[in-house]
């Protein structure tokens, strides 16, 4: 005998809804911009150059920032090695600003500019493996990006700062605009007296008398051109903290307003707390020999600058601020020791730091809290805010969204649990450790997680980061009993997600879990890969409860819908039902011939019984075009067919729509 069974009202297991919430006002905040374009920049910039011939090593800068009049006088040192037999230009980027002449090798050399590039002549050919530097003066006001993310060097009376990612580091400075290319860097900053100077690295030196103040810094781990920056204030308070791990003892700093140091002081407070847990998860905070600090300017959000977060203090982050300072310092890690090798592979930069807010939830309260975190502020809120039509992760239509941030982190999670807790977390202590200090590609990370699981996942990341979207399931079950102590239960699965703009079928791994009437759970996974699949297990006691995917390790929408009708056994002297195709798109074709030919009635109901269509006196074949009975086109899933004569039930079978 067959029970159908509804969902019941008795939630054995709840993975929502044991923890307080961390509630975050406005996640978009975090994004730091939602256009791909900029001011004065054309879209291919977006993609490195295909003929890039050299390396950079080594950038010193020495600049005069003359804050009064929002002008900057300065040279900078470029020190490269070639990767061509041919190399007899170098080509970089500056945007708008004076050169006033370009030194190589002790000699004045030529230049031109077309578009934002600089083309430095060089006096003969530089062979591969040589190295050769580059001096540009120059001098003027520079172009800002209108406030928004990448605006460049912003100078103003107050506080000067830098921010340029992902294409502003021509606005300041004259140097290969792309991530990929990562150096050492000396930087000494003039300013006006009275202003402090905070830059990457260590403070090396500084002169505090005077009309001109000087400081001198050095960053000694290699760094992309977009995380170079400096603030100068003339308002700076300086909080200090420090982080202590094994034999390590690094200064933490948080210089700001001295209206906002008290508000620093209470939300950046855990902030040793959590170089202490990426540490012991990640790795070795990548510049413990350096700093850790907070730089509040009055950037649109936050913004990683390596052994620097430059922070805006004003804008409304919520009363737990933990979410937002443990994504940015996990940029540390995963953005400036580990950088994108193109914007391509962004995901690689912001995923992991949107994937670090839940990881250290996880250590501050537990893993539910973990749990409860990446459902409600990460998955769900990558469901509301899906853009139409998907686009996928890898090479995305709008670089800094919910793709390359929510989604990003939603795939880690994912991997994690397919990859078991110490699979997942050695598989990015290597790849930190292969890329440390360099720059790394999508197809990097793939092979490296590889490498270290043992497992082939092509099929992961080419669903998740190559493809768009997600897996939309419709899932009901139900029990027959088999015996006293003997119970089988059935659940089918529907994939019913749209497949325009390649949205595939998504093989994954679904924890059930089938709580029983004696107490006991199943807990099984079943491995779907189909638009529709069936799934069957057997238990001792009945079923109370079907739960798909309790733990919510995947991005996904579900919905449990009740099967409705059942099947019945071919008619005993009759030919059997044949539904043909089944899946299907457009049509079907439906054959049966009861005893002695005679005429048969056809009904067809969806998965809830509600009855969709009727062909009375049949014989033989036929024909339904999927549409209901007023003619509209059903809806993709699951549908019943009964043939009857009468009110007996001769034959019954499902059928797939597409």
């Amino acid at each position: 005998m067959k029970n159908i069974l509804v969902l019941s009202a008795i939630l054995l297991f709840s993975f929502t809804t044991l923890f307080s919430q961390v509630v975050i006002p406005d996640r978009s905040i975090l994004h730091k911009m939602e256009k791909r374009t900029f001011p004065g920049i054309s879209p291919w910039t977006f993609y490195e150059d295909s003929l890039h011939t050299f390396d950079a090593q080594k950038y010193t800068i020495d600049m005069w920032v003359d804050i009064p009049n929002d002008s900057i006088w300065a040279s900078f040192k470029g020190e490269v090695s070639s990767k061509s037999d041919t190399l007899s230009k170098l080509s970089v980027h500056l945007l708008g600003l004076t050169v006033d002449s370009i030194i190589v090798r002790g000699n004045t050399t030529t230049f031109s500019r077309p578009d934002s590039h600089l083309i430095v002549d060089l006096p003969y050919t530089i062979p591969s493996g040589d190295t050769v530097s580059y001096t540009v003066f120059y001098h003027g006001v520079p172009i800002t990006g209108g406030g928004v993310f990448g605006g460049g060097l912003t100078i103003n009376d107050t506080i000067t700062y830098v921010d340029v990612e992902p294409y502003g580091a021509k606005r300041w400075l004259p140097i290969y605009d792309r991530p990929s290319d990562k150096a050492l860097l000396e930087t000494t900053f003039h300013v006006p007296s009275g202003y402090k100077v905070i830059s990457n690295g260590v403070l090396i030196d500084s002169i505090v008398s005077g009309g001109w103040w000087e400081f001198h810094w050095q960053e000694n781990h290699k760094i992309a051109n977009y995380l170079i920056v400096f603030a100068a204030s003339n308002q700076f308070a300086t909080l200090k903290d420090s982080f202590n791990y094994a034999t390590w003892t690094m200064p933490i700093y948080h210089w700001v307003s001295r209206e906002d140091s008290s508000k620093a002081a209470t939300k950046f407070l855990r902030t040793p707390d959590m170089l202490d847990w990426f540490s012991d998860t990640y790795g070795l905070y990548p510049f413990i020999d350096e700093k850790y600090s907070h730089v509040g300017v009055p950037i649109w959000g936050a913004m990683e600058d390596q052994t620097n977060t430059f922070f805006n203090l004003d804008l409304n982050w919520g009363s737990d601020w933990d979410w937002v300072v443990a994504h940015e310092l996990a940029h540390m890690w995963w953005g400036d020791w580990v950088t994108c090798g193109t914007w391509k592979d962004l995901w690689l930069n912001e995923g992991f730091a949107t994937f670090s807010e839940a990881h250290y939830y996880w250590h501050r309260d537990g893993p539910q809290a973990y749990h409860n975190y990446m459902k409600n502020n990460i998955m769900d809120y990558y469901l509301s805010h899906e853009p139409f039509p998907p686009y996928p992760m890898y090479d995305p239509d709008v670089l800094f969204s919910v793709v390359t941030y929510e989604k990003g982190g939603a795939v880690l999670h994912m991997l994690r649990h397919i990859l078991g807790e110490y699979l997942f977390f050695e598989s990015l202590k290597a790849y930190g450790i292969t890329y440390a200090e360099k720059s790394a590609v999508t197809t990097e990370l793939i092979a490296k997680v590889e490498e270290v699981s043992g497992m082939e996942l092509s099929w992961f990341f080419n669903e998740w980061v190559y493809e768009p979207g997600h897996p939309e399931y419709e899932y009901g079950w139900w029990s027959d009993t088999l015996g006293a102590d003997s119970f089988r239960i059935n659940l089918q699965v529907s994939q019913v997600q749209s497949h325009s703009w390649g949205v595939p079928t998504y093989k994954m791994p679904i924890d059930i879990y089938i709580p029983q009437t004696n107490n006991d759970t199943l807990k099984t996974v079943i491995q779907d890969s189909l638009d529709f699949q069936e799934f069957i297990f057997y238990t001792s006691s009945g079923a109370v409860n079907l739960l798909f995917d309790p733990g919510n390790w995947i991005l996904k929408e579900a919905t449990e819908v009740a099967p409705g009708i059942a099947e019945v056994p071919a008619y005993g002297n009759g030919r059997n039902l044949s539904i043909f195709p089944n899946p299907a798109k457009t049509s079907v074709w439906i054959s049966f011939s009861p005893e002695n030919n005679k005429p048969f009635d056809i009904y067809i109901y969806d998965i809830t019984g509600r009855l969709v269509h009727t062909f009375l006196n049949n014989r033989g074949r036929t024909v339904w075009n999927l549409k209901n009975r007023g003619g509209k086109k059903v809806g993709k899933g699951i549908y019943f067919i009964q043939c009857r004569i009468g009110k007996k039930m001769l034959v019954s079978g499902k059928i797939i729509v597409l």
